[in-house]
């Protein structure tokens, strides 16, 4: 073996497992922003076939480097490990709620967070991401929370079409002339289009505040004349 490079002892191996799993911290994300910093020629496929026992030496100066960067490296207080039973919990409110995560973005009613997007909750769910911004996370969570179980999303049956059917007729006013009649703003999602597909039965649930404003207009309104 050359003189510059050393063994990875069982004990040098169960150092470099153990402070990954105290940082989150791999091969790649031990070497990020790093450049000019750490000794020329190491690699992240270096450090992590040290951890593995794919790789059976190292150069010092490579291994010192790495060992020092995780005993200096202190985890960001706002990054959480996104732990699977976090991801559960997650899950559980989508499902509890019947909201989507780009429904609940779509529908929330204050600012979002400046390029946070639906597809970045999905990926927590589905256990893509390992890391996340505790402000994110709170955010979420408190949209979830602000909503009651299932109470968001109503189911249409029969019963719900034949009314709103039966509200139509009795005004003789259809969804365009209803939209006309609606307080400004509507609420984001509302449109003609929308009580079309519930009165021809083309969708199986509504948004509980999208159904009860379309009644209300409708309760509002007189018999049509004959």
């Amino acid at each position: 073996m050359a003189n510059d490079r050393i063994e990875i002892t069982d004990d040098m191996r169960a150092k470099l497992i153990s402070e990954k799993e105290r940082t989150g911290l791999g091969g790649i994300a031990i070497l990020r922003d790093q450049r000019g910093n750490c000794p020329n020629g190491l690699t992240s496929d270096m450090i992590d076939g040290w951890r593995t026992g794919k790789r059976k030496s190292a150069k010092s100066e490579h291994l010192e480097w790495v060992i020092e960067r995780y005993e200096n490296y202190q985890p960001d207080p706002q990054i959480l490990e996104l732990t699977k039973e976090m991801r559960t919990f997650l899950k559980a409110e989508r499902k509890r709620t019947g909201t989507t995560p780009a429904k609940l973005l779509e529908n929330c009613d204050c600012e979002i967070p400046e390029g946070f997007h639906a597809h970045s909750v999905v990926n927590w769910m589905q256990g893509l991401t390992k890391t996340v911004n505790r402000t994110l996370w709170d955010f979420v969570l408190s949209e979830y929370a602000k909503l009651s179980g299932n109470a968001y999303r109503i189911k249409l049956t029969k019963a719900e079409c034949d009314q709103l059917i039966g509200e139509e007729k009795r005004t003789g006013c259809g969804p365009t002339q209803i939209m006309r009649l609606a307080k400004k703003p509507l609420p984001p999602g509302l449109n003609g289009g929308t009580i079309t597909m519930w009165l021809k039965g083309r969708v199986k649930t509504a948004r509980r505040d999208h159904w009860e404003m379309v009644l209300r207009i409708y309760a509002s309104l007189p018999d049509k004349k004959e």
